[in-house]
């Protein structure tokens, strides 16, 4: 058997057969992993607790015939006090699921993994969760290769005029004169700004984030929620539950 221990922050747990849970992580050195947590779902099983959604726990496994078997687990960190903030929950399921449905299994990405645990850790939650889930999905897209385009026409290479729109199928903004190769959705000029700080620095965002009006970040957040519908080519089942809370 091949065994193996590893840093991971747990995505998803779902009940599997009488007792067990089936659980979806992303860790540190392997990526996304599946593990069949035998017995977990038992009063006094050693998992109680330890297999919560967004707990970064450092976990011991060995591979089986159908899946991977959890074999120890323990928590260095349960983000309870993320957790315990309800509005923040829609878009926290969101990042979870996104990142379910876009990263492949076995295949490690230390980037992902620092942007998982550094987003879950930032102190944004309390007055601009969606910034912070904005930021992290920009950064997402760019760690797996579909880094969008914010700053000159993805078509024609135009830059330093206003770009109205941006296009989903050519992942970037789109001047007047190519619009019409392929449809794009309608973007204003403070999007756009928005787009590209959080798209450029961190630091940028931190400094000016008490004067980005919410109702601007919101509807940057709507361009990225989108195009990650593109990608994924169906709607995320917890972005329902983000836009009645936050459009």
């Amino acid at each position: 058997m091949n065994r193996y221990s590893d840093v991971a922050i747990v995505l998803k747990r779902k009940s599997f057969g009488e007792a067990d849970n089936l659980i979806t992580v992303f860790s540190k050195n392997h990526g996304k992993i599946k593990l069949l947590a035998k017995g977990s779902r038992k009063i006094k099983s050693k998992f109680m607790g330890h297999i919560e959604p967004l707990c970064l726990i450092k976990l011991s496994a060995v591979s089986g015939k159908s899946f991977e078997i959890l074999t120890s687990s323990q928590i260095e960190e349960s983000h309870h006090e993320l957790k315990s903030n309800l509005k923040n929950l829609p878009l926290i399921n969101l990042i979870c699921e996104i990142t379910d449905a876009v990263t492949c299994e076995r295949l490690s990405n230390y980037q992902v993994f620092n942007l998982i645990t550094r987003v879950f850790s930032s102190g944004l939650w309390g007055n601009k969760p969606e910034l912070i889930s904005l930021f992290y999905f920009i950064n997402l897209l760019k760690f797996l290769g579909f880094a969008p385009n914010f700053h000159n026409c993805v078509k024609c290479d135009k830059n330093g005029i206003i770009f109205p729109y941006f296009s989903y199928y050519w992942g970037g903004v789109v001047c007047q004169d190519c619009i019409d190769s392929y449809p794009g959705k309608r973007i204003d000029e403070e999007t756009v700004m928005i787009l590209k700080l959080v798209n450029s620095s961190t630091n940028k965002i931190f400094s000016i984030v008490d004067r980005l009006h919410d109702k601007d970040t919101k509807k940057s957040f709507k361009i990225i929620s989108d195009f990650f519908i593109y990608i994924i080519e169906k709607k995320p089942l917890s972005l329902k539950c983000v836009e009645e809370h936050i459009y």
